[in-house]
């Protein structure tokens, strides 16, 4: 537990990889810890680390496989790769695993609007804005998908 705090706050202040080193530190004390892993995973994917990231990544899916934050962790990898299909799969798992985590239903409006599917990117921005009535970027992109109609 303490491996996991440390290792969440180097990463929220980019020291990247003594945040690798606590995750990993968890994971020696406990290999199933599922947060330990995904915080590995982030990490390893904010360091450049991308292979290995999506590696730990897929492990905490097989412990955890409804889990909707890291299928939508796992998707930003794959967008940052540009395999916008593989990013797409996971954002749709990441909100039919909790249709309120408002992150996924907004990166797969985003995805879809730059692939060309206007209607459903609509679908995925309205439900971004209503978990979000703040959510600028929903909003900027409904009006852009507004003006294109």
């Amino acid at each position: 537990e303490v491996n996991c705090l440390l290792g969440e706050a180097l990463l929220s202040v980019e020291e990247g990889e003594e945040a690798i080193e606590s995750f990993q530190a968890a994971l020696r004390l406990d290999s199933r810890s599922t947060r330990a892993r995904h915080g590995l995973g982030r990490t390893l994917a904010a360091a450049g680390h991308t292979q290995e990231a999506i590696d730990a990544l897929h492990q905490v899916l097989d412990l955890d496989p409804e889990n909707a934050e890291v299928h939508y962790h796992l998707g930003l990898v794959y967008a940052r790769q540009n395999r916008p299909a593989d990013a797409m799969v996971c954002f749709r798992q990441s909100a039919a695993a909790d249709d309120s985590y408002g992150p996924a239903h907004l990166a797969l409006g985003l995805m879809l609007a730059e692939s060309g599917e206007s209607a459903a990117a609509r679908v995925s921005l309205q439900k971004a804005l209503q978990l979000d009535p703040q959510n600028d970027k929903a909003r900027k992109r409904l009006a852009l998908l507004d003006q294109q109609n």
